[in-house]
């Protein structure tokens, strides 16, 4: 069994990441700005928005991080996104990324819900091809402190290759004193997620992303930072590695970000096919179980519609209705419809003609025996 207490990410290495947005912004200082001029350097390609170093011979930001000696090498640059890579020792030339943000039309509490929901995960991710939450910490506080879940994710790949899985532990956090929101992810082994023969299962996969609100929880504008690394088993060239990851991490960043202007939409739609679901059977009990004058009204007109009823049975098939039936006429009621069933097939048989009587009579039956099964 997965024991809790000691697999859990402890509460030292949530709290270690506190401080991330600061680290990220004197990573930047260090990286991408001139020092001369104190204007940004080129990372890859020029952004429009941007105003750039104008040195007789300005640097770029690779070479400036390389004379800094930072391991943190800038890799990418887009709307509003710095993008930065480490190369992980042992691990075959793998790269670790760094992610730093700034959304203003996103709120944090969206942003989180983006990250945790896995249901509204399946919806925009389409490279998830199976995602569920297979365990969770017993002692998991309020959800708006934090939880502690462990998680499988089945991940599409092209067809020459196979799919790729995961098996993680998500610890999140919700810091009240900083207004900080702390996701910490780690791959590791679970019971309820053996390994299967039709996926290769990633074993080295760790995150960790720090969401910092610019206003308040609620309210829209926020910066975020992601580092992550995970090894997904294929020998690929470095030139092939970069490829990916310059087309693939922005397209994901731009869902994920559209993804959270879109959460309260999904939740509103959510809501209301609840309650489209559920307002019939309120209606209907409000109109039949609170308004006893209309019980009494229409359990007169059924009895009144019963004698009526009992009457044309008995000119129409010859049964005569006695002192018992009339006490007790359920009883009577239930053999006259049995018959009546049988003689109307074959009175359809012989005369398919309207305004039959029997006809009339048996839906007399139906509709009493469907008014005392709904009073029932």
């Amino acid at each position: 069994m997965f024991n809790w207490e000691t697999e859990k990410i402890p509460d030292q290495e949530m709290y270690s990441y506190s401080r991330e947005i600061e680290s990220i912004h004197k990573l930047r200082n260090l990286t991408v700005l001139c020092p001369k001029c104190n204007l940004r350097l080129v990372v890859d390609i020029n952004q429009p928005s941007i105003q750039y170093c104008q040195c007789t011979k300005p640097q770029r930001a690779i070479e400036r991080a390389q004379q800094e000696g930072i391991e943190w090498e800038p890799f990418l640059e887009r709307n509003d996104m710095l993008m930065w890579r480490r190369m992980e020792k042992d691990n075959g030339g793998l790269y670790a990324y760094k992610i730093h943000a700034t959304y203003d039309d996103v709120s944090a509490e969206d942003f989180l819900q983006v990250q945790i929901d896995i249901d509204y995960r399946k919806k925009w991710d389409d490279t998830a091809k199976q995602l569920e939450i297979i365990d969770t910490e017993p002692s998991t506080n309020e959800p708006i402190e934090g939880c502690s879940d462990i998680i499988y994710w089945e991940m599409i790949w092209p067809r020459m290759f196979a799919n790729r899985d995961y098996v993680y532990q998500r610890r999140w956090m919700y810091d009240k004193n900083t207004g900080m929101i702390i996701i910490v992810s780690k791959g590791m082994d679970h019971p309820n997620a053996p390994n299967r023969p039709d996926t290769y299962r990633v074993k080295k996969y760790w995150s960790y992303m720090v969401i910092k609100p610019l206003k308040s929880f609620h309210e829209p504008g926020i910066e975020f930072g992601l580092t992550y690394f995970d090894d997904p088993g294929v020998n690929m060239p470095s030139a092939l590695t970069s490829w990916v990851a310059m087309s693939g991490l922005p397209d994901y960043l731009c869902k994920m970000r559209q993804a959270s202007k879109d959460y309260k939409s999904y939740k509103t739609l959510i809501q209301e096919s609840e309650k489209s679901v559920s307002t019939p059977f309120i209606i209907i009990s409000k109109e039949f179980s609170s308004n006893e004058n209309a019980d009494s009204i229409d359990e007169n007109k059924s009895k009144e519609r019963q004698i009526e009823n009992n009457e044309k049975v008995s000119s129409s098939t010859g049964i005569t209705n006695t002192k018992d039936s009339e006490d007790d006429p359920s009883e009577k009621i239930v053999i006259q419809v049995d018959e009546l069933a049988d003689d109307s097939v074959e009175e359809k048989k012989e005369d398919s003609n309207e305004g039959d009587p029997l006809q009339d009579v048996e839906s007399g039956f139906l509709d009493y025996i469907y008014l005392a099964k709904l009073f029932a």
